[in-house]
Formats: structure tokens, C-alpha cells, sequence
């Protein structure tokens, strides 16, 4: 399953629990020959958040597949209301039992340069990422108000 599941996921959470939020699906333009720093951009009003989607179908996450770490921690260093996130889902094929961490992405960077891993698999990321784990609402809604 490709990461548009979690996209859309994440889209339909921020339109139907965060309508008063400005929220937007950013797109890489191949032709522009620059990518996107995130997959989606959120304003509250007091702050601004980069969301980066990364959904695994197997029961493993490989951080290499984490390349705008620079451009979310340039974002976040710009102002002090700018906040970034990895949103990790591992997939079971119901979203009622995959497990999807909102992960800030000082906090990643750190448990990769900490463990020195290049990986981290289903077991051991509820067990490291408990605290970054999002509850889900009637209708696959993400609770997400812990982090924005």
C-alpha cells in the first residue's frame, strides 16, 4: 500500500477535526527540479507545522526513506512557532490496527543518532514510540491534538 492511504487519512482528519485550521497537501513538481519539504503544511493561527507521511506495509521503517530531515529542521529553526513531524504509519491493511506515531522531528533525528540503527521494526517502535502514538476517533479520524 502506498503512502497515499496515509495521506489521505491525514487530509480528511484535518478537514473534518481541524476545519479552522489552514491546512494543504504540498506536490512536487517534476519540472521545477525541486521537491517539497513535507507532504503537507498546517497554520493555526499561532503556529505552523510540516507534516512529512511515511507509511510502511511491511513491519519495518527504514530512516533513509527520511530525506527532508534538513528541510524540517530549517523550517523549524526559522521561527519559534514552526514545528515539524514525521507521521510513521506501519499498515496492517485496517487502520484500526496499524500503529501510527506524530513524531517531532528533533525527537527522530535524535532516537536515530542515539541508536545508530537503520531501521526500526513494528515491535520495537510501540514499545520506543509510545508517547508519540495517535488514537484514532470514529471514522479513521487522528486525534491529533497533542501536537497541533
Amino acid at each position: 500500500m502506498a503512502k497515499q492511504r496515509l495521506e489521505s487519512d491525514l487530509s480528511k482528519t484535518l478537514k473534518q477535526k481541524y476545519p479552522h485550521y489552514y491546512s494543504m497537501k504540498l506536490h512536487n513538481n517534476p519540472m521545477a527540479h525541486q521537491t517539497t519539504p513535507a507532504d503537507f503544511m498546517v497554520l493555526s493561527g499561532s503556529n505552523n507545522y510540516l507534516i512529512e507521511c511515511k507509511q510502511c506495509s511491511l513491519d519495518r521503517f527504514e530512516f533513509s526513506r527520511l530525506t527532508q530531515k534538513e528541510d524540517l529542521l530549517i523550517f523549524e529553526s526559522k521561527l519559534s512557532q514552526n514545528y515539524s513531524y514525521a507521521l510513521i504509519m506501519f499498515y496492517t491493511g485496517r487502520l484500526d490496527r496499524s500503529q501510527i506515531y506524530m513524531i517531532p522531528i528533533k525527537d527522530l533525528i535524535h532516537y536515530m543518532d542515539t541508536h545508530k540503527l537503520k531501521s526500526i521494526n513494528k515491535k520495537v517502535a510501540v514499545e520506543s514510540w509510545a508517547e508519540y502514538s495517535i488514537s484514532l476517533e470514529k471514522g479513521g479520524i487522528f486525534n491529533l491534538d497533542n501536537w497541533i
